[in-house]
């Protein structure tokens, strides 16, 4: 007891991507200088280490165990925003007389990365929400009314909205959301400035393309 002790890497090792250094008692596994680490080809390793007792006093002793690595993906996408109509900014006018819990937009960003971690998304208001008159929810995109708004208060708003990724380091991307209120008032309003549609160019008489939404606040 309290001989020192030597650490080898005997298994799991054989792209030669690791090295185990004995260190004060302690073997430290480390990626070598010349490893090259790829999660596509191998996502995840099972190092045999070996500790060896070299006393000198007679046939070396030793004792394997095993450490398991995962080897994560390279985050190296940001989240991107995709607006219909290719818009940079989304935008919608709604009522002030718009009840609480009532939808205004979807906003949705999408991320090019390989792991679940990198390419998962979650949102965030960073500014602009002037009186929290608005929530996000964090999953799905969606922007509802929180309060009760007024047009003489406060009559536009201009929301800037994070998109992060789960990766390490997480990336992070923001976009602005345009929300215009109206007196209340019968006009009608279409719950989203822009649509968008495809269609064959062999679309007989009749086939469906697309439906619009208006609502009168």
């Amino acid at each position: 007891e309290g001989d020192p002790l030597n650490y080898s890497l005997v298994g799991g090792n054989e792209q030669g991507v690791f090295e185990v250094l004995s260190v004060g008692g302690f073997g430290v596994i480390q990626v070598r200088t010349s490893g090259v680490l790829n999660s596509s080809a191998v996502g995840s390793y099972a190092l045999v280490v070996a500790a060896t007792d070299n006393n000198g006093a007679g046939p070396a002793l030793s004792n394997n165990a095993t450490v398991n690595i995962v080897v994560l993906a390279a985050n190296d996408f940001a989240p991107v925003f995709v607006i219909p109509g290719g818009l940079a900014t989304y935008s919608r006018v709604i009522g002030e007389n718009a009840s609480v819990g009532e939808l205004v937009v979807q906003v949705s960003a999408t991320d090019q990365d390989v792991s679940v971690e990198s390419r998962t998304v979650s949102y965030s208001i960073v500014s602009g929400n002037t009186g929290d008159s608005f929530a996000l929810d964090n999953v799905s995109g969606w922007v509802t009314v929180a309060k009760k708004l007024e047009y003489e208060t406060v009559s536009a708003y201009w929301l800037s909205i994070s998109a992060t990724d789960h990766g390490v380091p997480a990336r992070s991307t923001l976009v602005n959301v345009s929300i215009t209120l109206t007196e209340n008032s019968h006009q009608p309003f279409f719950g989203q400035s822009v649509y968008s549609a495809n269609v064959s160019e062999l679309a007989a008489a009749g086939t469906f393309v697309a439906n619009v939404s208006a609502s009168t606040q």
